[in-house]
């Protein structure tokens, strides 16, 4: 069981001394949990004189005060009970539907809408952190924001749980592949709203294993597969011609490029570039630089040796580590490292749709174009599945064009 310490559920006794100045007052059961308030009375009564304004019980100088604390101790291990019942039977847990159970109520499944079931769902994952790491979460949140959206704009935010239905999902999946971004103007891809859509049914196959709901809505529910998107990634080229731009001297686009380029020779996520600190990268005895971390998505500890060109861009920012407390990088947000990239691909000439990913695209795509193996790229990328590197294996221009000259020296050598 929890420690009391450690829950979210705060239950403390008051008078009810607002406003009028009596004899004797009411005392009453305060429950606090998620900023949500509540009040039970306890049929009990106290004058000021009696009652611990600091503790909230009654003092303890009379025996029967004693018998009376006694019993406020019984109503808040009631309560707690009934907290943590609810909390393993997979309810919403609420201040209001603790005070149902309390002055017997009974619990209904019916009544639970939708939108408080996901949110509780999404906070219980946040519990299990060995399970589900930051990424996985921050896709549920975005799931949560379309959702809302979408049962706001048809007047359903109402709906219950067991009121979902096969027919109401297709509509979501509909919104999600229609409805253009406020951004860009452009409705999201089959991919990414393919995403959404699995992390509504792994919520709702958790309410189905909880027994809150009996009937699947998913039940003849198609989820769509779609084309992989073609990673976008630089060529051996266009990463000379990133080097040698000056960027107009702009010195913070030009800060973007370096920790840009740094990925690009480290393969690093933005989430791990942003955890990234002095006390993780060490050199050894032969020279070599290494990376040392935890990856922010998988959870899995890495050490992945540095190319000269990434050590150069690492030595360059030895000022700013100074200034900032070991940051390896001046490392901005993803959307707005993103915003700057459009800029650097628009005044550099590469005509390609540029985000921090596609450094990592960039390191895995080169590298196998350079003939090192995809074991050792995979290893290189911190993939725990040799099948998550391969969707870069697939031969880039540079790699046909290489084989073909390759085979004209042999059939040429052949026909001497």
């Amino acid at each position: 069981m929890e420690l009391i310490q450690s829950i979210p559920l705060s239950i403390k006794f008051i008078l009810n001394t607002y406003p009028k100045v009596l004899p004797v007052y009411m005392v009453y059961v305060q429950l606090i949990l998620k900023r949500e308030k509540a009040t039970i009375s306890v049929k009990m009564t106290a004058t000021l004189d009696e009652w611990d304004l600091e503790n909230g019980f009654y003092k303890a100088n009379k025996q029967f005060n004693l018998v009376r604390n006694n019993k406020l101790r019984e109503i808040k291990e009631n309560l707690l009970n009934i907290y943590f019942q609810n909390k393993k039977s997979g309810l919403p847990v609420s201040v209001q539907q603790i005070k149902k159970n309390y002055k017997g109520d009974d619990v209904m499944t019916n009544d639970i809408l939708f939108v408080d079931y996901f949110k509780d769902h999404i906070a219980e994952l946040k519990q299990r952190k060995s399970e589900y790491q930051e990424g996985t979460i921050a896709h549920y949140v975005k799931t949560q924001t379309h959702l809302h959206r979408f049962l706001k704009l048809n007047g359903w935010m109402n709906i219950k749980l067991n009121e979902l239905s096969r027919k109401l999902l297709e509509r979501f999946e509909h919104y999600l592949l229609t409805t253009p971004n406020e951004q860009t103007g452009r409705a999201m891809n089959g991919n990414t709203a393919t995403t959404y859509i699995r992390k509504i049914k792994a919520s709702v196959n958790d309410a189905i294993r909880k027994d809150l709901i009996q009937v699947n809505p998913f039940a003849g529910f198609r989820i769509k597969t779609f084309r992989q998107v073609n990673k976008v990634f630089l060529t051996m080229d266009d990463l000379e011609t990133l080097k040698k731009h000056d960027l107009a001297g702009n010195l913070s686009l030009q800060r973007v490029k370096d920790v840009f380029l740094f990925a690009c020779y480290t393969g690093l996520r933005h989430s791990d570039m942003t955890q990234l600190r002095e006390s993780m990268i060490k050199k050894d005895s032969e020279g070599l630089y290494w990376i040392s971390l935890t990856q922010q998505k998988t959870g899995d500890v890495v050490d992945l040796p540095m190319l000269d060109y990434a050590v150069e861009m690492y030595l360059k920012y030895e000022p700013y580590r100074k200034a900032n407390s070991g940051k390896a990088m001046p490392v901005l947000t993803n959307q707005k490292v993103n915003s700057a990239l459009k800029v650097i691909s628009m005044l550099t000439g590469i005509n390609k749709q540029l985000s921090f990913h596609c450094a990592r695209h960039t390191f895995a795509t080169t590298t196998l174009e350079q003939g090192v193996d995809i074991k050792t790229v995979s290893a290189l990328l911190g993939h725990n599945s040799i099948k998550s590197t391969e969707i870069y294996a697939r031969l880039t221009r540079k790699r046909k064009g290489d084989v073909i000259k390759q085979l004209n020296q042999m059939n040429s050598s052949g026909s001497n």
